[in-house]
């Protein structure tokens, strides 16, 4: 406590030294935030086409298990994985276009 009160009163009465370290504890925070902004922009371009095919991936894969398993007829097989094709390259037409402007 007395450590604070000596650095009070060298501080003087315009406590200048306090508005500095909050300026600068502002200025980090604010870096902080830009930093994290950036590095999931960062990694969304990075990593967005893998996530994409991974989850177009799983459905089909389920699929198959349900026509094996004779749940699904071939006919309705092919629908389910005609559709997923169809919103997977929509999907990708758009990110193409996002990304491209």
């Amino acid at each position: 406590m007395r450590t604070l009160d000596r650095w009070l009163a060298q501080t003087g009465a315009n406590g200048s030294s306090i508005g500095d370290a909050v300026l600068w504890i502002l200025i980090l925070i604010g870096a902080v935030i830009v930093l994290g902004v950036v590095l999931m922009h960062l990694r969304k371009a990075l990593l967005g086409h893998e996530e994409d095919e991974n989850t177009i991936g799983l459905p089909v894969a389920e699929l198959r298990r349900l026509r094996d398993a004779g749940e699904l007829s071939e006919e309705q097989f092919q629908r389910a994985v005609s559709a997923m094709a169809s919103r997977a390259k929509a999907a990708r037409k758009r990110d193409e276009t996002d990304n491209g402007s």
